[in-house]
């Protein structure tokens, strides 16, 4: 009963469908914005999530044409197990973007196969980790082509599980560590010893009601994350699994979780972070609906 209920969740958190897309106005070359800070920023973190959502396009001819508008170089779109992977470079960066869940039982199944599976000196989610393993080689071929260039990732939901581990795959086993990897409404990805063992930064956002963001409380502990609240306040705070950190009770999880799930919901709240001088310049919201 407790599994189904958890698949039942699953299928109404985690789905973010993508039917048609609002072109968005100061795209080009956006990502020549990104700072180079391995400090949590709030421009940085809008851009990120402005990759992530470009995932859900669900088509990679037309993920490779808004990369490269948006400033992204020699970029390629790979997909494995049903699940695209954007790697593209600017001038100092080489970016990697995961695509997350949609609204299908395999990607259902995979988000709520969280047992316990040994990893980079710790033990992590199972699902995320088989994941993981299929882009390694796609992921190895663009960093070595790309030595010169400082690794950033990105990802939404289960993307940024992904992305997690990709990054802890490149301190491992290919000694190259990422600046930096920005996760946008991400579950919990491993115990304490995997992420006292992982040295990248990862700076973690959780929008208010996205449930998603405190999963899996009985396998892995709480970590600091940036959490928004009610009032749009976003604060560096302890990811506990409490309802009301859910933004209240069960059922204004249920029937707000969704949409606090989607990652249009987490863009344009960290685009009410920019300053004003930001927002006259940085792109506007890509809508994936």
């Amino acid at each position: 009963m407790v599994r189904l209920i958890g698949v039942l969740l699953m299928l109404f958190v985690f789905a973010t469908p993508a039917f048609a897309v609002k072109e968005p106005s100061r795209w080009k070359n956006a990502i020549h914005r990104f700072s180079g800070t391995a400090s949590y920023h709030h421009g940085n973190s809008y851009l990120m999530a402005q990759l992530a959502s470009m995932m859900y396009l669900k088509d990679g001819a037309k993920i490779k044409r808004y990369a490269s508008e948006y400033g992204l170089q020699g970029v390629k779109v790979v997909r494995q197990a049903g699940k695209y992977l954007l790697m593209g470079t600017s001038s100092r960066f080489a970016f990697i973007s995961v695509q997350g869940s949609g609204f299908n039982m395999k990607d259902v199944k995979r988000a709520c196969n969280a047992g316990y599976r040994k990893a980079f000196g710790g033990r992590v989610h199972k699902g995320a980790f088989n994941l993981s393993r299929r882009f390694r080689s796609d992921v190895e071929k663009f960093l070595k082509a790309n030595k010169s260039k400082t690794v950033v990732l990105t990802g939404h939901s289960m993307g940024g599980l992904v992305a997690v581990l990709l990054g802890a795959h490149l301190e491992h086993s290919l000694k190259r560590r990422a600046l930096v990897i920005y996760t946008i409404g991400m579950p919990r990805v491993g115990n304490r010893t995997f992420r006292k063992k992982m040295k990248t930064p990862v700076h973690i956002v959780i929008n208010f009601g996205d449930g998603v963001g405190f999963l899996y409380p009985s396998k892995f502990p709480p970590s600091k994350a940036w959490v928004f609240d009610n009032k749009n306040r976003l604060k560096l705070k302890r990811a506990t699994s409490g309802l009301k950190q859910w933004g209240g009770g069960f059922s204004t999880v249920w029937k707000k979780g969704s949409d606090a799930h989607r990652v249009q919901n987490y863009q344009e709240r960290l685009q009410k972070k920019l300053s004003s001088s930001q927002r006259r310049t940085y792109p506007d919201i890509l809508r994936v609906k």
